[in-house]
């Protein structure tokens, strides 16, 4: 959070206007530059000419002057038009483009010269990055701190320091703690679409979009992802709301334009990485990502943890995972939950665990009841999958029949037919037929491949003891599956 109070202020003042290194090399050019062009009417100026009244002009006035001067620079002598007049545009240009690329790299939260959405209009800072566009990939060349009254330099040359893309997404406080610049994040668009029309980045880096900058000075770990990233994590109790629209109003933005893609969301692990975010519940970005890709949560890391086994210690996570996953993947949810990988506990098993078997048992009845109308329906084939599969916990199959009884009504027994075949190896193979007439007369056979029989009384026997068996047992499973009928025509009424 960042500090409000006379004490802080104090702090961070002093810190940034010190003089150990608070102003970088080109500062020091432009106070030379300023100087040397103060010198050119220092130098010829006398004591008894009446006091320069250009210190009174106001700002119009002053800048139609110059105007004027530049357009009529022809008519002026040699001296001034070769001279004064060109080292002055100079001098302009160059300090125009100093103070643009600060205030498009300034981090300081309580510095007024950084970039201001509310200030500031995209349009405006359109016409900046078009006239200097070198500046969207010239690295931040300032010296912050990342405690106070502790500096971290930063040198350009060698690679260090931020891009102005990614000082749109955060800024700094006198503590070194890092926090959601809201006031740069709604120009992030306009920089990636600048960006990638003048070549600014790598074309994997899409327009700074992908950029991983992240490095590390001392035992200070600087940076912690991507643009994109960003977007996606940052966020900060005191303005969730409104920092969750900017970021919000981005992403959907960089999504039209094609910038952010849906194969992003799983090379980045923009999903995975959400789940740890302290309002976890009410981000709609989350649900920005699920909604256009919700693959990755079905993904399972090499060691073993799922999404769900995940955030299997947290109840609001917990919930607001397998819900999606139930309304994506109904079939799979329901498996994955009880899946053990690698001989693991499954997400359940550790979920109750380490939140309470009751809270979690109703977290999973509150979502199955949620999406019954597309999870009934599959209930018979996720029974089938969790019955032959030994990576399934029980508990799966018992949770299954619990909330559909009546699909045991629905199993069917296949029909057994008496039949001998004999293959290459001699072996035989026994089915029985429950359909056998009452007659005596029998569909299958027992005995050579011709399928003849023996007229002994021993075999007359046998056969007649066999159908009476049949025949019970045809009777007691018809008895069975009326019952079944029964009860299910009751639940209906």
């Amino acid at each position: 959070m960042e500090s409000n109070s006379d004490n802080d202020d104090d702090i961070e003042d002093a810190a940034w206007d010190s003089g150990d290194g608070a102003s970088s090399s080109d500062d020091d050019d432009d106070d030379a530059s300023f100087s040397s062009l103060s010198s050119l009417s220092d130098d010829d100026e006398d004591d008894d000419d009446d006091e320069d009244d250009t210190e009174e002009m106001d700002d119009d006035t002053a800048i139609k002057t110059l105007i004027t001067i530049l357009c009529e620079k022809e008519e002026f002598p040699a001296q001034q038009r070769n001279g004064t007049i060109a080292d002055l545009a100079r001098l302009f240009i160059k300090t125009l483009k100093a103070d643009c690329h600060d205030m498009i790299t300034e981090r300081r939260a309580q510095n007024t010269n950084r970039l201001d959405a509310k200030r500031d209009s995209e349009k405006e800072v359109e016409k900046v990055l078009r006239t200097f566009p070198d500046l969207i990939g010239k690295r931040s060349t300032k010296r912050y701190p990342r405690v106070a009254n502790e500096w971290i330099p930063f040198n350009a040359q060698k690679g260090d320091g931020k891009y102005p893309i990614e000082c749109l997404t955060e800024r700094i406080n006198v503590w070194g703690i890092d926090q959601p610049n809201t006031k740069g994040i709604p120009f992030i668009h306009l920089f990636v679409r600048l960006a990638l029309e003048f070549n600014s980045f790598d074309e994997e880096e899409r327009g700074g979009l992908l950029i991983n900058n992240d490095t590390e000075y001392g035992d200070y770990d600087y940076g912690d992802g991507t643009v994109l990233n960003h977007l996606a994590l940052f966020e900060d109790p005191s303005v969730d709301e409104e920092l969750d629209t900017l970021c919000l109003t981005q992403l959907f933005r960089l999504r039209q334009s094609n910038f952010l893609m849906k194969k992003d969301i799983l090379d980045y692990n923009v999903l995975r990485s959400m789940f740890g975010l302290y309002n976890f519940n009410g981000n709609r970005r989350f649900y920005f990502f699920v909604e256009w890709d919700p693959m990755p949560l079905l993904e399972t890391l090499g060691d073993g943890w799922s999404s769900l086994r995940t955030v299997s210690d947290n109840l609001q996570r917990f919930r607001v995972v397998f819900d999606n996953i139930i309304r994506y993947f109904p079939k799979t949810g329901i498996i994955l939950l009880f899946r053990k990988i690698d001989g693991a506990e499954s997400a359940f098993e550790l979920a109750c665990e380490k939140i309470k078997r009751s809270v979690v048992l109703n977290v999973v009845e509150e979502v199955l009841i949620r999406y019954a109308d597309i999870f009934l329906p599959i209930i018979t084939e996720a029974l089938f999958l969790a019955s032959v599969d030994d990576d399934i916990h029980l508990d799966c199959v018992y949770f299954l029949l619990r909330r559909l009884p009546a699909v045991l009504g629905d199993l069917r027994l296949p029909p057994r037919s008496v039949h001998d075949d004999n293959d290459n190896t001699g072996s035989r193979s026994l089915t029985i037929d429950i359909n056998a007439d009452t007659t005596g007369r029998k569909n299958g056979s027992i005995g050579g491949t011709t399928g003849s029989e023996d007229d002994g009384n021993s075999e007359t026997n046998r056969t007649n003891t066999n159908e009476c068996c049949h025949s019970k047992n045809r009777n007691e499973y018809d008895e069975s599956l009326d019952d079944t009928r029964r009860t299910r025509k009751r639940k209906r009424k």
